[in-house]
């Protein structure tokens, strides 16, 4: 007797090259760990029977998505952050909200985002953020979720009225400060749970921080065997910064450095030449690509291809809400395989098992779970969603001459036919509900915690006169 067993379906484990399919499948799952994949048959005269069957007919069973790269903490400010220029998004919108940010908004906003990730199919969230303390004390330790988190280390106060044509000024003290609030973070996080939370170092960029404290952070990651999650040459902000200080890009400032390795997950790269990525790859930098916040903050496609074909590993991630405006990893897979199919003119590029393998064992291998979840295999644990494809969208489903479903999960599916949301053995949604913390509780309080954000911060937001205060005045929005 063991403690779930899940029967039919159609399940793709992504063991092997691609996405690993097994007809009419079952999975027994016990104590959280998967003890057998196969076909039905095979499975359940090897287990027995199960305290708890869920029953998968006409359904695709697969692993967990994984996001690669998100910022919880600011959701509570959804479309405030879109529609103006590169140069403008961080300073102007951006700066202006976070500058009023307070732990107990940062936690009710996490909720908000976990919950939209959870309930379209991410098990694993890659959390970087301020007051990830609190976060972790209240949000993912207590949804039931799977997560890696960082807090910022910057020695930059605020980007608030910053003139991005002049150099910015660091603050020292500000630096040592954020890296004992990290060392604080992973000495009571890391490995919590049996390594269902992990922390890294999460450096913010080559522009915000001197040269001695990248290598500092650098030293830290190596003696604690931490990966480092750090925003990548992102863009023209950063790119005029670099070249102010160090007159060259920031690639080549870190390769001179010697600050690029295997343990730097290198977010965005869209600011990178072509021989930069291969100095990234060669490097053994692994990428984490957001397409849909990148086309919409930077109006550039993410070299998520390029970096694949140069022999890099990738990973996909959402981003922050007030920027991408989801938290939902069917929306960027769907945008990372068509963006770079458009970039490249070639319809070919980034195919559907591709990009399927990107969102779950390709990105736990990124993010350093690769050992724990990704793939239904025995041995990992149970991190696993179903989908219902029974839906309009998703219907027919076809066998042969070739089967369709991988190609509908990525450019048909949306999220909302995910039924069932199965984390460490332990089923958090079911039948589209989440279990663990009432839905309408969160929403609620993320509500009235954006209330209180707007009212402290639209004054600042107001002044700092983001070109979108325009389509404000003109009363068009």
């Amino acid at each position: 007797m063991v403690d779930m067993i899940i029967r039919g379906g159609h399940i793709l484990t992504m063991k092997g090259n691609g996405v690993g399919y097994i007809e009419d499948g079952a999975i027994a799952i016990e104590d959280g760990k998967i003890i057998a994949v196969g076909r039905r048959g095979e499975v359940e005269s090897k287990i027995g029977g199960a305290e708890n069957r869920i029953y998968a007919h006409g359904k695709v069973v697969m692993p967990g998505l994984i996001n690669a790269h998100v910022h919880t903490y600011m959701t509570i400010a959804r479309g405030l952050c879109q529609d103006v220029p590169e140069i403008e998004w961080m300073i102007k919108t951006v700066s202006p909200l976070t500058k009023h940010l307070t732990p107990e908004l940062a936690v009710k906003s996490s909720r908000l985002a976990v919950l939209e990730g959870v309930k379209t199919g991410t098990t694993l969230f890659s959390d970087y953020g301020p007051y990830m303390m609190e976060i972790n004390s209240e949000v993912h330790s207590k949804m039931g979720v799977r997560a890696l988190t960082c807090t910022p280390i910057s020695e930059v106060k605020s980007l608030v009225g910053q003139n991005p044509y002049e150099p910015y000024q660091f603050d020292l003290e500000l630096g040592e400060r954020r890296i004992k609030e990290a060392i604080q973070l992973i000495e009571k996080w890391h490995n919590w749970g049996n390594g269902k939370i992990r922390c890294c170092l999460g450096p913010v960029a080559a522009d915000m921080l001197t040269k001695e404290t990248l290598l500092k952070v650098k030293g830290i990651a190596e003696e604690l065997n931490l990966p480092i999650h750090f925003h990548l040459a992102q863009g023209g902000r950063e790119a005029i910064q670099i070249k102010i200080r160090y007159n060259t890009t920031t690639v080549r400032y870190l390769e001179s450095i010697g600050f690029l390795s295997e343990r730097v997950i290198g977010v965005h790269c869209h600011g990178a030449s072509d021989e930069e990525l291969k100095i990234m790859v060669d490097k053994g930098v692994k990428m984490a690509s957001c397409p849909t916040a990148i086309a919409l903050i930077d109006g550039l496609i993410s070299p998520l291809n390029q970096y694949i074909q140069l022999g890099g590993m990738a990973c996909i991630g959402s981003d922050q809400a007030n920027g991408n405006n989801t938290v939902n990893m069917f929306n960027e897979m769907r945008m990372a395989a068509i963006l770079n199919k458009v970039k490249h003119k070639d319809p070919t590029v980034l195919p559907a098992w591709k990009i399927l393998r990107l969102a779950t064992i390709e990105g736990a291998q990124c993010i350093g779970f690769g050992d724990l979840v990704g793939s239904l295999e025995e041995g990992k644990r149970a991190d696993i969603i179903i989908l219902n494809l029974k839906k309009p969208n998703l219907t027919p489903v076809i066998d042969k001459p070739i089967r369709n479903i991988t190609f509908n999960l990525v450019h048909s599916a949306n999220g909302s036919e995910v039924e069932t949301v199965i984390i460490d053995g332990k089923v958090i949604v079911e039948n589209g509900v989440y279990k663990v913390i009432s839905e309408e509780d969160i929403i609620e309080d993320a509500q009235k915690a954006s209330d209180q954000l707007m009212d402290m911060a639209a004054e600042d937001y107001v002044k700092s006169d983001p070109l979108i205060m325009k389509y404000a005045r003109e009363n068009i929005i």
